[in-house]
């Protein structure tokens, strides 16, 4: 596989990456609207699971943003590697 192979496929790999930042967006503005509308429906409940429910969705929000995170990171070190291959 040649240098040029080599920054296509890393070429690629940006668009996937885009791609995948672009559906995990969605479902982040999807998730967050439902769980939004979730919590202000049991805003004021004192029963366990709606605390357990809420805990298990602002984690899942953030684990979201963090694969979000990542991706912006991994498509910034794949375009410095590929800059760098010349």
């Amino acid at each position: 596989m040649s240098v040029d192979d080599v920054k296509v496929r890393i070429g690629q790999a940006i668009e996937a990456a885009a791609e995948a930042k672009k559906l995990i967006e969605q479902l982040h503005t999807v998730a967050a609207e439902a769980g939004d509308l979730a919590l202000r429906t049991v805003h004021d409940s004192k029963q366990d699971c709606v605390k357990e429910g809420r805990e298990h969705f602002m984690a899942a929000i953030k684990e979201v943003e963090l694969t979000i995170r990542w991706i912006d990171n991994c498509v910034e070190h794949a375009q410095a590697y590929r800059k760098a291959l010349g």
